[in-house]
């Protein structure tokens, strides 16, 4: 007696689809996408970037104050008196508003202050262009030896631009974070599809 065992072959045409687990997979991580907020990202490396640029500033003015005070006089902006005390307020100034920066301290007063002074490196800058001066920026200590052109007063407004996105990027990257919790009952966290009660 002959026995004939027939084995079941796969079929090759049927395609197996995704999983309910990996559909959901898939859905909870284009979720996470479309929520992740770029704009704390940026505001981040703009106030560290400004904060380390004012902190070498700083630095270099501050070990080099004689030939910062030369720069500060060729501006023909200030008498002898105020210069010098330009030569002592400014690097601290910086360093200060630099240290606040990069340590994420006081963040909008120091963007504030690092706007302000942009914008007063524009006016001197610009100043020292439309009278024709013929002068170094003076703009990183005695490493700044260039000569105050049209670039100089861009790299100047810069820094304004720089601080004031900066600073409308903390303010509204705050603005939206905040409806979030807004009008959700205490105890209850709502996710997609149903709700479920937190244990209070």
């Amino acid at each position: 007696m002959t026995t004939m065992t027939t084995m079941a072959r796969p079929s090759t045409g049927s395609v197996v689809g995704p999983t309910p687990s990996t559909r959901m997979t898939r859905k909870a991580a284009v979720l996470r996408f479309m929520q992740f907020n770029v704009v704390p990202v940026l505001t981040t490396v703009l106030r560290v970037g400004l904060g380390l640029m004012l902190l070498y500033s700083g630095l270099i003015k501050a070990r080099h104050p004689y030939q910062f005070l030369s720069n500060v006089y060729d501006y023909e902006l200030v008498g002898p008196e105020l210069g010098k005390l330009v030569v002592i307020g400014l690097p601290a100034l910086e360093l200060v508003i630099g240290g606040c920066l990069v340590g994420g301290v006081c963040v909008g007063g120091a963007l504030t202050g690092s706007m302000l002074l942009g914008a007063v490196f524009v006016f001197a800058t610009a100043s020292a262009v439309y009278r024709g001066l013929n002068i170094a920026c003076g703009c990183f200590g005695s490493s700044g030896m260039e000569v105050v052109t049209a670039s100089t007063i861009a790299r100047a407004a810069g820094v304004c631009l720089a601080s004031f996105l900066a600073l409308l990027g903390m303010i509204w990257g705050g603005g939206q974070q905040r409806p979030q919790t807004e009008g959700k009952p205490a105890g209850v966290m709502r996710q997609p599809g149903h709700v479920v009660e937190a244990a209070v």
